[in-house]
């Protein structure tokens, strides 16, 4: 009887990851993990079962003097990449990352209108062609306003914006499968701060009792903010960690914020230093 012979092996996942370096540098290693389905080809068309077989790629950056957490989130399929909340003083740092892993920077998204740094959009925007996306209600010029529940177009990644007001009246947050990039509306171990012109702590208090306080214990959160040691955290931790999700009532909370009082601080937080908000590129003298 003739020997049959057995299919081939799936191919194995190549993992991209980034090693801390020298400031401003970052080194990329090659890492090999279980066997995993094969990705999809890039003209192949994008649906669930593509997005499953697909994470996204990522890459965290933070801004020591503001505090800012920024992100590169990118389609390892398609090589095309979004930036969320990014810096002015940092858009070198941005453009060579994103030149070293081959992603091209395709959006820009700025989850609110920031009072303590200037964005890195226009800057960006003129060096790569990206457009500038901004929640409707954030007061921002943008290329393109987006609305509550809005689906973005990644490569095969399908991110959702979601209207998180509070912090500010025009907040966004973005859900990609089991991660939430939250924006100032949620920082790890509290809301966001509500020290803008524009906020309000029973509405920030709501959002988070009504978007975040729901989420299964697993799903991961990127925070707009350093706020301690912590940079990523989880719905599971905020459990027992973050007062909103439980012990405290939206009366208390409301109390401490129009008190002037965050509620007790992770040691080792940021300090918060304050920038003119431009959409523009900045020139020094």
């Amino acid at each position: 009887m003739p020997r049959q012979s057995l299919p081939p092996a799936p191919p194995r996942l190549v993992r991209i990851a980034v090693l801390r370096g020298a400031p401003g540098a970052a080194r990329f290693h090659l890492a090999k993990t279980m066997p995993t389905m094969p990705a999809p080809s890039p003209s192949s068309p994008p649906g669930a079962a593509a997005q499953a077989a697909v994470p996204p790629l990522l890459r965290q950056f933070a801004d020591r003097r503001s505090g800012t957490l920024s992100y590169l989130v990118a389609c390892p399929v398609r090589r095309v990449a979004l930036l969320l909340d990014p810096v002015a003083a940092d858009a070198p740092l941005y453009l060579g990352v994103a030149e070293e892993a081959g992603w091209r920077i395709e959006a820009v998204l700025e989850t609110h209108r920031h009072s303590d740094h200037a964005s890195a959009a226009a800057l960006l925007r003129e060096a790569t062609g990206a457009l500038i996306l901004a929640g409707r209600d954030s007061g921002l010029a943008a290329d393109r306003l987006l609305d509550d529940g809005e689906a973005l177009t990644l490569g095969f990644l399908r991110p959702r914006v979601a209207h998180t007001p509070g912090h500010t009246r025009g907040c966004l947050s973005l859900a990609l499968g089991e991660r939430w990039f939250t924006g100032d509306c949620l920082t790890l171990g509290d809301g966001g701060p509500t020290d803008e012109p524009d906020s309000d702590p029973a509405t920030l208090y709501d959002t988070v009792r009504r978007v975040f306080v729901p989420l299964p214990d697993e799903t991961l959160l990127y925070p707009g903010h350093l706020r301690g040691p912590r940079r990523v955290g989880c719905i599971g931790e905020e459990r027992g960690r973050n007062p909103l999700f439980s012990g405290l009532s939206r009366d208390e909370f409301v109390a401490r914020r129009r008190a002037g009082r965050l509620l007790p601080d992770d040691p080792g937080a940021a300090p918060s230093l304050r920038f003119p908000l431009s959409l523009s590129p900045r020139t020094d003298p």
